[in-house]
């Protein structure tokens, strides 16, 4: 369900039902089977299905009154989407299976380690920029770096940008 879903429904008086239909539609491409997963007790005439569905769907959008980004929330693909996805990458896990049957599921290091990074560049956990201050504390003499730590400043300098203020 999607998470600031009462705070949608309340605002655009929609009750959980109407909320998840709408949010199944983006889901699936298909409001006939949006309409049927929230209304199992309907008839399976796909006319009427076909009919009520794109009725119930035209009746929800109007409500939003052309507020996209409450009409994507509402849709489960507004900004918390992002972090749904990441947390649930965090958390993979594959199945295992022996001769065609399934015998456990074990963490997806692979998919978790994917996800850390894509946060960590996110967040700008991952940065590899270096700051270089304009007035160092107190000078550098090379001679006393060896040839391995002068490469490595020779490198760090080849990727540094100079800001303008």
């Amino acid at each position: 369900m999607v998470q600031n879903g009462n705070k949608i429904s309340g605002k655009y008086n929609l009750n959980p039902q109407d909320l998840e239909f709408f949010r199944l539609c983006f889901k699936y491409h298909d409001k006939g089977r949006a309409y049927k997963e929230t209304r199992p007790n309907c008839t399976d005439n796909k006319d009427s299905i076909r009919t009520n569905s794109c009725r119930l769907y035209s009746q929800i959008s109007a409500k939003f009154d052309g507020n996209i980004r409450d009409m994507f929330e509402a849709a489960g693909l507004g900004a918390n989407r992002l972090t749904d996805e990441i947390e649930k990458g965090l958390n993979a896990k594959s199945h295992v299976f022996y001769e065609g049957v399934e015998v456990k599921k074990v963490p997806d290091n692979a998919s978790r380690d994917r996800n850390k990074v894509l946060l960590a560049n996110i967040m700008g956990w991952n940065n590899k920029t270096v700051e270089v201050h304009k007035e160092p504390s107190e000078s550098i003499d090379l001679s006393k770096l060896d040839e391995e730590q002068l490469k490595s400043l020779q490198k760090l300098l080849s990727i540094a940008k100079v800001e303008k203020d």
